[in-house]
Order: structure tokens, then C-alpha cells, then sequence
């Protein structure tokens, strides 16, 4: 799951909205239904996040290409 914003949206309000998001992600009835899914929550920063999604998406593109399902 990820949280996204509009391109544009001022540092300060980002600022916010990432706080009071990482908040909500650290309570325990937000944490334990996860938890009963069998999701494991994490908390990333936006960097953490945009690393993430570029590894995982070159992993997936070789991935595709290997099983002949992307040039």
C-alpha cells in the first residue's frame, strides 16, 4: 500500500499529510488488522519508497523478460 500525492503539493503540506499518515500506520488498530492479513507493515520514507519501487521494478522487468511475457 502506498500513500500518493499530486505533483505540486507544497513541501510543508506533504510534510503534514507523511506525519500524520505515519501516525496512523503506528496505531495498533491499524497494525493488528494488517498483522491478522498477514501483511507485515512498514513504515518507509518517501526516499525508502522510490528506492523500493525502482529495485523492484527493474527485478520485475528482468523477471518478465525471462519468462518471455516483455521484450
Amino acid at each position: 500500500f502506498a500513500l500518493v500525492l499530486p505533483k505540486g503539493v507544497p513541501a510543508d503540506v506533504r510534510a503534514k499529510i507523511a506525519d500524520a499518515a505515519q501516525k496512523a500506520h503506528a496505531r495498533a488498530d491499524v497494525q493488528g488488522p494488517m498483522k491478522e492479513r498477514g501483511i507485515a507493515p512498514v513504515w518507509e520514507t518517501t526516499d525508502q519508497a522510490k528506492t523500493f519501487a525502482a529495485k523492484f521494478a527493474d527485478t520485475a522487468g528482468v523477471l518478465l523478460k525471462d519468462l518471455g511475457l516483455a521484450k
